[in-house]
């Protein structure tokens, strides 16, 4: 094998070249299947809480059923901001040019 043979295999074999500007195969982004285990993870936490929060609160309304409320509407919250986060790369992502 030639040197320059080598040395071309060597290169296409290097980690992070496989993924060079203006390359036609896109990659998935990489933390899109976290910011979607992390939205289901938020918004079902949120829903399991709510019926028990709403069911202390019948007995008595204290610190912690505050609390709790507080949690589950920050939690929501967080869903939507990542919700949008998401909406919107998946925007930019269709809107790129891969030619």
């Amino acid at each position: 094998m030639s040197n320059s043979v080598g040395l071309e295999l060597e290169r296409k074999a290097s980690p992070g070249n496989d993924m060079e500007r203006g390359s036609p195969v896109a990659a998935p982004a990489s933390g899109e299947t976290e910011h979607g285990i992390l939205a289901y993870l938020l918004l079902s936490s949120a829903s399991s809480a709510i019926p028990m929060t709403n069911r202390m609160r019948e007995g008595g309304d204290n610190i912690f059923t505050d609390s709790c409320a507080a949690a589950i509407s920050m939690s929501l919250l967080a869903f939507i901001s990542l919700a949008c986060s998401s909406v919107i790369a998946g925007y930019k992502l269709s809107t790129q040019s891969f030619i």
